[in-house]
C-alpha cells in the first residue's frame, strides 16, 4: 500500500526504481569522460534530461527530477506517473540500440513555504549496443 505523504528518501527510492534500474559504479568513468567538455555543450531534449556526446566515445546523460512535497492525497501515485514520463523521455532521447548505465542517484532538498522541494539527480553513460 503506497504512502500518501512520501518522504524525501521515499521519493529517492521511487526515482531509483523507475529511472536508474541499471546502476553501476561508473562515477570515475563519467567524471573522466566529462572532464573538459564545454558546459554549454549539453543538450536538453526534454525537461530534466541533459545529453552530451563525448568525441569518439559514448553519450553522457544527466537526469534531474524535482518535486514539491506538499502533502497532497495520492502523491506517491502522481510521483510514479511523473517518473514514468521521465523514463519515456529518456528512451525518446536515446537511440533504441543503446544501453544506459547510471551511477547511484543522489538527492537534495530545499525548504519552501509551500512544502519541501525534493531534487533527485542521476548521471549515466549511454553506450551503443
Amino acid at each position: 500500500m503506497p504512502l500518501d505523504n512520501p518522504t524525501p528518501n521515499g521519493v529517492l527510492d521511487l526515482f531509483r526504481d523507475e529511472v536508474t534500474p541499471r546502476e553501476a559504479e561508473i562515477g570515475p568513468e563519467f567524471d573522466r569522460l566529462s572532464a573538459g567538455l564545454p558546459a554549454e555543450g549539453w543538450a536538453m531534449p526534454f525537461p530534466g534530461i541533459e545529453l552530451i556526446q563525448v568525441p569518439d566515445g559514448p553519450t553522457l546523460i544527466r537526469v534531474t527530477y524535482r518535486r514539491l512535497l506538499a502533502g497532497g492525497f495520492d502523491e506517491v501515485d502522481r510521483i510514479r506517473h511523473e517518473l514514468r514520463e521521465l523514463v519515456n523521455d529518456i528512451r525518446a532521447a536515446t537511440p533504441s540500440s543503446s544501453q544506459a548505465e547510471f551511477c547511484p542517484p543522489a538527492m537534495t532538498h530545499v525548504d519552501h513555504a509551500e512544502g519541501l522541494e525534493v531534487i533527485c539527480l542521476a548521471r549515466g553513460i549511454i553506450r551503443a549496443s
